[in-house]
């Protein structure tokens, strides 16, 4: 038997590693730097001290984020990350 998904609206913000403010808007879009399981978890990765590792907890567990990947929020109220062209070929842009 086939299925097709059923179409579902989601919200999703787009992290760009080079620009603070959207640091602030993903902490935001998620829920804060802390919590059960919405969190941007300011790690530092072991090679480089400098550098601060993004990482958001999924139901997949805790991913790391990359520059321009999308944070999704389902209808659930689950988070996915994706990379721009997956997103690209699954979601389109609604207008409110």
């Amino acid at each position: 038997m086939k299925y097709k998904k059923r179409p579902a609206i989601v919200e999703a913000v787009q992290f760009n590693s080079n620009y603070s403010k959207n640091w602030k808007e993903c902490h935001d879009f998620i829920g804060g730097f802390s919590g059960e399981r919405n969190f941007i978890d300011e790690t530092w990765r072991e090679k480089n001290r400098s550098e601060r590792t993004p990482c958001v907890s999924t139901g997949d567990g805790i991913k790391q984020l990359t520059n321009k990947d999308y944070i999704v929020k389902d209808e659930f109220g689950n988070f996915h990350i994706y990379k721009p062209d997956v997103f690209e070929k699954m979601y389109e842009v609604i207008e409110e």
